[in-house]
C-alpha cells in the first residue's frame, strides 16, 4: 500500500503548499504528493484564490526530491492535448521522473462558464478526452504523431525532449 497527499492550491497562501509538499518529501511513508486543475476553488471560499495546477506542480517539484508529483486531474477542456505532452515531458525532466500525469474529461460547469470554455455535453465531452489521451500518448512516446479526429488533427507534431521515465510518465485516469 502506498500512501499520498492531495493539496489543492485554493484558499492557501503559497508558502502553506511549499512547507507541506517539503515535509511530506521527508516522510518515507509518503510516497507521491498531488496538486489540482481547477482555476475556482471547489471548496470553502468560492472567491478565494486558487493558484494554476502547472505552475504550482513545477515549483514545488524544485522543492521535493524524493516522492512522485502530479496534479489529480488535468481538465482537457483546459489545454490542447500537445500542450500537455509537452509540459508533461518537460515536467518529468525537471522532476527527475517523478511525474505522474492525471488527465480527466472536466466537469466544473462555473469555471467553464466564466472563461468561455467549451465543457460540451457529456458524450462529446468523453470523445474529445478519449482523442486526447490518444494524442498524449502518441506524442510522449514517438518521434512524430499524425492524428485526425473530430476534435484533433495532428501532422508531422514533435515533443521534444522525451522524459525520463521509459515510454513517458505513468498515465492516471480521474
Amino acid at each position: 500500500m502506498e500512501f499520498g497527499i492531495k493539496t489543492p492550491p485554493q484558499n492557501c497562501t503559497w508558502q502553506e503548499m511549499a512547507d507541506i509538499w517539503r515535509v511530506t518529501d521527508g516522510i518515507p511513508i509518503f510516497s507521491s504528493c498531488w496538486n489540482f486543475d481547477h482555476f475556482y476553488p471547489l471548496v470553502g471560499d468560492q472567491k478565494g484564490p486558487c493558484m494554476e495546477s502547472w505552475v504550482t506542480l513545477s515549483a514545488l517539484a524544485s522543492m521535493t526530491s524524493r516522492v512522485r508529483i502530479g496534479c489529480m486531474v488535468n481538465g482537457a477542456p483546459y489545454r490542447h492535448p500537445a500542450v500537455t505532452a509537452n509540459m508533461a515531458l518537460t515536467l518529468d525532466i525537471l522532476s527527475g521522473g517523478r511525474l505522474n500525469l492525471g488527465l480527466g474529461a472536466g466537469w466544473h460547469e462555473p469555471e467553464c462558464e466564466a472563461y468561455g470554455i467549451n465543457l460540451m455535453p457529456m458524450k462529446d465531452r468523453m470523445d474529445r478526452f478519449e482523442e486526447s489521451v490518444q494524442v498524449i500518448r502518441s506524442l510522449i512516446a514517438n518521434e512524430t504523431s499524425n492524428f485526425t479526429g473530430k476534435h484533433f488533427q495532428l501532422q508531422n507534431a514533435r515533443a521534444e525532449p522525451k522524459g525520463i521515465q521509459q515510454g513517458g510518465p505513468p498515465i492516471i485516469i480521474g
